[in-house]
């Protein structure tokens, strides 16, 4: 993506769990954004995210709204991790068939990064589905349908559509959890998609 867009990558080393929680990170990454800000435009910047690092894109981008900072040029997420709580009952239904990834665990890793506080899974940086998105940069999305974050990806994709939002849903079927990233050829598409989008003027 860097060679094909001739761009500049960031790759943020921010605190995550077990030691630290989405109140620790959250800061230091609005941070960098408002550094980043310092040296080019916003229009300039992609936020991308996978998996948990999708949720935690999104989370950012709620932040920055909050912050009163400019949107990023857009967003992209490569299946992500939109609620921690794992709450939506049709992931039961496509746990079989993901061989990566199980609800159990999740919800456990969730309550850490939710500072062991349940009462935390709900908040919007934490579960981005929970967030407003009102306001926010296009978003596009890739999923495939060999994981249990297919239900809440489609769910988030619903409530974008329900709010007008400008946003792109990429689902590839039988394909697993990040599937982007694999030496396949479905994800030779998917990275041409992504600089498609990154590429493409609102």
């Amino acid at each position: 993506l860097s060679t094909s867009l001739d761009a500049k990558i960031i790759l943020p080393i921010y605190p995550k769990a077990p030691t630290y929680s989405y109140s620790d990170a959250m800061p230091k990454l609005v941070d960098l954004y408002r550094d980043t800000l310092k040296e080019t435009t916003a229009q300039n910047i992609t936020i991308m995210g996978d998996s948990a690092g999708g949720g935690l894109a999104l989370g950012l981008a709620l932040a920055l709204k909050n912050e009163s900072l400019k949107q990023p040029k857009d967003i992209v997420l490569l299946s992500p991790w939109l609620d921690v709580t794992m709450s939506n009952p049709d992931i039961e239904s496509y746990e079989s068939n993901d061989p990566i990834l199980s609800a159990w665990g999740l919800r456990k890793v969730g309550e850490i990064w939710a500072r062991r506080d349940p009462n935390n899974t709900k908040h919007p940086y934490v579960s981005p589905i929970n967030g407003d998105v009102s306001g926010l940069a296009p978003i596009t999305m890739f999923v495939g349908t060999h994981e249990i974050f297919y239900p809440d990806v489609k769910k988030f994709d619903d409530i974008l559509t329900a709010k007008g939002h400008q946003h792109e849903l990429i689902v590839a079927d039988k394909m697993n959890h990040v599937y982007p990233i694999y030496p396949i050829e479905e994800a030779k598409t998917a990275q041409y998609q992504i600089i498609d989008t990154i590429q493409k003027a609102y």
